[in-house]
């Protein structure tokens, strides 16, 4: 019997201010060569994806109030061109790509909205198989580092301060349900792992260096470990 495991596709997601973006940095850090580091929306490798990351911030900072599926479309939209232009052809290629966000991000912050695409969309990365680590943090904590921030968007101004105990709730409830169903139903060799990170961030960078460790015996072998310092 053959025993699959993930891709070399590391994927944080989590509330806006749970840390998931910094320790996505942390973790991009240890491995010095064959990696590429992106995000969901406006990957830096594809400018199409820069252009809809601008016309949804473009368009909270006007404060235009839009149909939510033109939203949903535009997500939807970054979402496949990410995929098809930079994850793929990089996992072919043998890299580690490491993702801040994915479409499971758009589970959880619309629910609601997106319908058939958003499903190919999630069917397309679940094939990548991923292990995602879910950043969670009480939303209180979210808020007050995000405040603490002081470089917020119109986008997180209008759509997220305030929200963020839904969206958590979002990921919880709907994202992480939707994440294993489809693990199921194709057999995907794809993980989920939830870390705490309401404490020193110092503790949520072990328990994700380790369970990397656990899922890739290679990793230990590429990452610097001088940056991991005395925590493995």
């Amino acid at each position: 019997m053959s025993i699959f495991v993930p891709n070399k596709y590391i994927v944080f997601e989590g509330t806006d201010g749970s840390g998931k973006t910094t320790l996505s940095s942390m973790i991009a850090d240890l491995i010095p060569n064959d990696k590429v580091v992106t995000k969901e929306p406006g990957s830096p490798h594809v400018q199409l994806c820069v252009d809809i990351r601008e016309e949804i911030l473009n368009h909270a900072g006007l404060h235009i109030d839009r149909d939510p599926e033109f939203y949903a479309y535009l997500f939807a939209a970054d979402t496949k061109l990410h995929m098809e232009r930079v994850v793929k052809p990089a996992l072919n290629a043998g890299k580690w790509v490491v993702s801040d966000r994915s479409v499971m991000s758009d589970y959880a912050y619309r629910p609601q909205h997106g319908g058939d695409i958003r499903h190919a969309n999630l069917l397309n990365f679940m094939r990548q198989f991923p292990v995602v680590f879910f950043i969670d943090a009480d939303p209180e904590v979210c808020g007050e580092r995000m405040q603490d921030r002081g470089d917020l968007n119109e986008f997180e101004k209008k759509h997220v301060l305030g929200k963020i105990d839904k969206i958590r709730n979002g990921y919880i409830n709907h994202s992480k349900e939707q994440f294993e169903e489809v693990a199921d139903d194709i057999a995907a060799p794809a993980r989920w792992y939830t870390v705490d990170n309401n404490g020193p961030i110092e503790i949520a960078f072990k328990q994700i260096v380790g369970l990397l460790a656990y899922n890739f015996p290679e990793f230990t072998d590429v990452i610097d470990v001088v940056k991991v310092g005395g925590l493995i």
